[in-house]
């Protein structure tokens, strides 16, 4: 049987549309929700600074090491860790935010770091 993976869209209410959150917090508050297979409609740059979780990106297996920065593309199917406790920061934002021009529009579209078809951009 399969299942409806759930989308969450971009938080409202943030005109800059952009978020930083904590990783640590964002687990205790919403575990249920990040853990189960689920699509954001925005871009992530994920620092995760302590732990050694598996992160889910697009149902493969990414196995995160401390201090390593993930950048996820908007509506990627992801899935947090759910037996791993990290700490770490993630920068959440839209195109909305990122895109003031079609220059800004091409480069976010073409960048290596969000649009790489064989594997998830890490540093």
């Amino acid at each position: 049987m399969a299942t409806d993976i759930k989308k969450y869209n971009f938080k409202p209410g943030l005109p800059q549309e952009l978020e930083i959150v904590d990783l640590a917090n964002l687990y205790a508050r919403s575990k249920a929700i990040i853990t189960a297979t689920h699509r954001a409609g925005f871009y992530h740059i994920i620092w995760f600074q302590q732990g050694s979780p598996t992160h889910w990106v697009d149902f493969k297996p990414k196995k995160i090491k401390p201090n390593t920065l993930l950048f996820l593309n908007k509506d990627v199917v992801q899935r947090f860790d759910n037996k791993v406790k990290y700490e770490g920061k993630a920068i959440l934002f839209t195109d909305g935010f990122f895109c003031k021009s079609e220059t800004d529009t091409k480069f976010l579209r073409k960048s290596i770091l969000f649009n790489d078809l064989f594997t998830v951009s890490e540093i």
